[in-house]
């Protein structure tokens, strides 16, 4: 039998000084479990280390789970960033940290509960 092959269409990553890797291990494998094609990059990673993997046919989003406030920048500075540099990609962020997140960008998704985390990945989420 012929295994069928999933080309990525997610990113997912922890940002540089953050190191809470269970979270997006386990989000990781339910996207997998759902079918999505993913590419794992793990925690403690630079935007540079994303931008030419973002470029990779196929990539629409970009997902960051953040646990802990890793540079001492507003959350939102941080999104905000990473939303300019990827504009056209879905920017989908979720984790503890997401709570104090309070504007809004075109191309981000906020995930603030386990629901909203569980319904993305069965691609059910209406932000």
């Amino acid at each position: 039998m012929e295994k069928k092959t999933i080309k990525p269409d997610i990113i997912l990553y922890a940002p540089k000084g953050e190191y809470h890797e269970l979270p997006l291990l386990f989000i990781n494998y339910l996207l997998k479990k759902n079918n999505w094609g993913t590419i794992f990059l793990g925690p403690n990673i630079d935007l540079t280390v994303v931008e030419p993997i973002a470029e990779m046919e196929g990539i629409e989003f970009i997902y960051l789970h953040l646990i802990t406030n890793f540079t001492g920048f507003f959350i939102d500075d941080y999104l905000e960033g990473v939303c300019k540099k990827f504009p056209n990609k879905t920017i989908v962020a979720s984790g503890v940290e997401m709570l104090k997140a309070q504007r809004q960008f075109r191309n981000l998704v906020l995930l603030k509960r386990d629901e909203d985390i569980y319904r993305f990945i069965k691609k059910e989420f209406t932000p």
